[in-house]
C-alpha cells in the first residue's frame, strides 16, 4: 500500500490499518460485515483523497475499504499518505480516516454473541439493533405473516451483492489512489 503513494520528494510515509476489535462496550464481537453503495462510495473516497492531497501537499494518498465479512483482528480499512514532513502525514491520515467514517457510503453490521447492530460506518453512531428472530425487509414471508426474513444465528447476514461490484481474484477491498510524483 505504501508503494502506491511513496515518492522521493517525501520524507514521511504513514500507513493506517483499522482492524476489528474483539469487544465493543460490554459485548463480544464475532465479526463485522460491511456493505456499500459502491459507485457513490468510490466517488466519495476519491474526493477525500484528492482533498487531503491538496490540503497537505501530499505526494500521494490511497484509501482501501473492505466489503463483506471482516473477522476479529482483520483489517477493514487501509489509508496511506506520503508527505514532505511527518506532521502533515499524521494529520492528513487522521483526517482522511475521520472523513471516510463520516462521508463515505459504507454501513456495517456489528455481529455480537446473540445478535447485532446495523450502523453507519461511524464510531458511536446510533444503530438499529438486530437480534435473533428480528425481520430484515427483503420481500420474503416471515413469521406471523410479516414481510421480511427472520434472522437466526445460523443464517448468513443480509447480502450486499446488489450494491457491491464484483471483486477480482485476490482483491479484498476497493478504493482510490491519488499520486503525483
Amino acid at each position: 500500500m505504501l508503494d502506491l503513494v511513496r515518492s522521493p520528494h517525501s520524507g514521511a510515509n504513514v500507513l493506517f490499518s483499522g482492524t476489528t476489535r474483539s469487544t465493543f462496550g460490554d459485548s463480544t464481537v464475532e465479526s463485522l460485515r460491511y456493505s456499500a453503495y459502491t459507485p457513490l462510495a468510490l466517488r466519495s473516497m476519491l474526493r477525500i483523497c484528492t482533498d487531503i492531497q491538496t490540503k497537505y501537499s501530499a505526494s500521494g494518498v490511497a484509501m482501501v475499504h473492505r466489503l463483506g465479512e471482516v473477522g476479529v483482528g482483520e483489517e477493514s480499512i487501509l489509508i496511506a499518505i506520503s508527505t514532505k514532513h511527518r506532521g502533515e502525514a499524521w494529520r492528513g491520515g487522521e483526517e482522511a480516516l475521520e472523513r471516510c467514517k463520516s462521508e463515505v457510503e459504507v454501513w456495517k453490521m456489528e455481529r455480537f454473541e446473540g445478535g447485532g447492530v446495523w450502523r453507519a460506518n461511524r464510531d458511536g453512531a446510533a444503530g438499529v439493533k438486530v437480534e435473533e428472530g428480528d425481520f430484515v425487509p427483503d420481500g420474503e414471508q416471515g413469521k406471523e405473516g410479516k414481510v421480511g426474513k427472520v434472522i437466526t444465528r445460523s443464517d448468513p447476514l443480509p447480502s450486499e451483492e446488489d450494491t457491491k461490484r464484483p471483486v477480482p481474484p485476490l482483491e479484498r477491498g476497493h478504493g482510490p489512489v491519488v499520486h503525483h510524483q
